[in-house]
């Protein structure tokens, strides 16, 4: 079964009560169904936070010419950035402690940059989903 988690502030780090208890039921869930997670939070953007993250993930974009050209068409920068929001999420449960969340957090952008070379219009279709349902909360 495919379950859509919509939480409303972060789950990361996972260091209160809530966050435990969402963190462990999302986990139990996760062994026998395909889940994910929409987590929304109120505050002002951080225009310079977001900034360096486009132009990180815009690096690794060079390296994948058929995704690098759908930028600007069918795919912004921004979609791929939320894409590896979206992996980490799924990855912190493995996520080696000893690992700065940094470099962690690096490592998410080459794989999802893959998964929209191999199925843009999905990838694409499920950042953006995750993003609407973001926004109308």
């Amino acid at each position: 079964m495919k379950i859509l988690w919509v939480k409303a502030g972060k789950l990361l780090p996972v260091d209160t009560g809530g966050k435990i208890r969402t963190y462990n039921i999302l986990k139990a869930l996760a062994r026998t169904h395909e889940i994910t997670l929409l987590s929304c939070y109120g505050g002002p953007r951080d225009a310079a936070y977001e900034e360096a993250l486009r132009a990180r993930v815009g690096r690794w974009l060079e390296r994948y010419p058929a995704v690098e050209a759908m930028v600007g068409k069918s795919l912004e920068v921004a979609d791929v950035v939320e894409g590896v929001f979206l992996a980490a999420f799924e990855a912190h449960p493995h996520r080696r402690p000893e690992v700065p969340y940094g470099e962690w957090l690096e490592g998410m952008i080459d794989p999802t940059v893959r998964a929209v070379e191999h199925d843009p219009a999905g990838e694409v279709e499920n950042i953006r989903m995750a993003r609407t349902a973001c926004d109308a909360g």
